[in-house]
């Protein structure tokens, strides 16, 4: 709905009468055919329409676009990046939220290898790539060490370690997995995160919505 249009202003005789949903006859305002379909109940449209049909048409959103066009331009480029598996779709309705598919982390390799690696600013030769810093870098020395200790597959081990993450700063499933150099993030969030959550070691950045976009873990203080 679009909050400046001036119709939101009007009473409803003068919008029935904009809408052409009713008219007057004999001194008396009864609905015509536009209004009946767009405001009569279901009894009425049964007695008086009984083979009425309307096709619905479901707009995505809820937020008003000048340019309608935009809005399905948005969605046809959502289908796309689905179908390119680029994007998880999850939710429903209002609900609707999208995840890394499984094909984005090899595209966003992909991306950066299109990108120079080096530039020139005022002569100096400067690296644009080997100047990034990643979390494990920004550990402290004792964490740096525990997880430095975790090798192969340490099983139930990791999540003492794991726990200390959280307690140092809270961090998604995406973060903890880099720091401990493991590839597949939903693992890391099925086979430990979920379960320390239940266990009550982990806490959700969001509780009311599991699988929010920005779901963070933190560390839990048991009594």
């Amino acid at each position: 709905m679009n909050p400046a249009a001036e119709e939101l202003g009007w009473d409803d005789n003068d919008l029935l009468q904009a809408l052409n949903a009713v008219r007057q006859e004999g001194g008396l305002w009864h609905p015509t055919l536009t209004g009946m379909l767009l405001f009569g109940s279901r009894k009425a449209l049964r007695r008086e329409l009984p083979a009425v049909r309307v096709d619905y048409i479901r707009v995505p959103g809820k937020e008003w676009i000048e340019d309608s066009e935009k809005r399905f331009s948005a969605s046809q480029d959502l289908r796309k990046l689905r179908a390119w598996e680029l994007l998880r779709q999850m939710g429903k309705g209002s609900a609707t939220y999208y995840l890394a598919g499984q094909n984005f982390p090899k595209a966003m390799e992909e991306h950066k290898t299109l990108q120079p690696e080096h530039t020139t600013l005022g002569g100096k030769h400067t690296t644009l790539q080997g100047g990034h810093t990643t979390l494990r870098d920004q550990l402290p020395a004792d964490l740096k060490d525990a997880v430095g200790g975790l090798s192969g597959r340490p099983g139930l081990k990791i999540r003492p370690v794991i726990q200390r993450l959280c307690k140092w700063r809270r961090l998604t499933a995406s973060e903890i997995s880099q720091i401990l150099s493991r590839r597949d993030s939903e693992a890391i969030r099925r086979d430990h995160l979920k379960p320390m959550v239940e266990d009550g070691d982990l806490a959700y950045l969001y509780p009311d919505m599991e699988r929010h976009p920005q779901q963070a873990y933190l560390a839990t203080e048991k009594e």
